[in-house]
């Protein structure tokens, strides 16, 4: 069974934050703002870092999962699904610093549109209304403490419209709808 979080507003509204001991999954490309997400939420809920079994079992916390550990992209949990994203242009530029091929990215991309997942776009202008929504529909009180742009990576960093044509459109159709959701 898979869990759709765009189906309820608010799913805890009615819960104590000790009663809001729940499992959420961080599933991210990686190099997207996976460890800023994961960090904010298991601070927020109060909770440690489990495992994707831990979840599977029902138990509280936040479980990690980078979508290049899929496997056949299938990931099948009944728990709310958050996905950080930051610009594509910008994860390809942190993949290739780290001389991996844009063949890796993309093949984390297209295991992300296997998911419905609530995105947390941890370097866009309207990141705080992303994790107020975010917050609002596990019913937390999500915040960040991190700068829009990190002091590291790929601050300074333009995305241009030639870095961006570098991108496969269907990435771009899932981070524009990302956007929107």
């Amino acid at each position: 069974m898979s869990f759709s979080p765009h189906s309820q507003p608010n799913l805890y509204k009615d819960c104590t934050r000790k009663q809001r001991q729940i499992g959420v999954c961080v599933a991210s490309v990686m190099h997207s703002g996976t460890h800023l997400v994961f960090n904010m939420l298991r601070e927020s809920m109060g909770c440690k870092g489990i495992s994707l079994q831990d979840i599977r079992e029902g138990k509280p916390g936040v479980a990690l999962f980078h979508l290049v550990d899929a496997h056949k992209g299938e990931l099948r949990l009944s728990c709310p699904i958050i996905t950080p994203m930051r610009h594509p242009v910008r994860i390809l530029e942190s993949f290739r610093r780290r001389g991996k091929p844009q063949s890796e990215m993309e093949s984390q991309f297209r295991n992300l549109d296997k998911l419905d997942p609530l995105f947390i776009h941890v370097d866009h202008i309207a990141r705080d209304q992303h994790v107020k929504r975010v917050g609002d529909r596990l019913g937390i009180d999500l915040k960040t403490d991190w700068p829009l742009l990190s002091p590291k990576g790929t601050v300074g960093f333009k995305v241009t419209p030639e870095r961006v044509s570098a991108i496969p459109g269907w990435i771009m159709d899932i981070y524009t709808h990302s956007l929107e959701t």
